[in-house]
């Protein structure tokens, strides 16, 4: 089964963490459905696991373990069942040193 790639489309962050948002696959999936979210520290490079450690039910996510003063890459993956989609877009979050209002 084909899945559409979906983007991330939107982030926000807090101290300590970074919540993406994207767009839902249009895909219809009969299967268990949800998404993976893969984070790197070098653009392009992405680890095999997920950050998450179960699946994302919602187009939405938190990674409440990002370090201040980081650059963090990331990509979302839709699954249905067994299959995976391509990557998303890439996202380029910096984590500042400090938030300022």
């Amino acid at each position: 089964m084909a899945f559409t790639v979906i983007a991330v489309v939107r982030y926000i962050r807090a101290p300590g963490s970074v919540t993406l948002a994207w767009d839902p696959s249009p895909t219809p999936c009969p299967d268990e459905f949800g998404y993976n979210v893969f984070r790197a520290e070098e653009s392009g490079v992405y680890p095999a696991e997920p950050v998450n450690r179960e699946l994302v039910k919602e187009p939405t996510y938190t990674d409440r373990s990002v370090l201040t003063g980081k650059t963090y890459y990331y990509v979302v993956r839709a699954m249905c069942g067994n299959s995976e989609s391509g990557p998303s877009n890439e996202m380029k979050v910096d984590i500042p040193y400090k938030l300022f209002r």
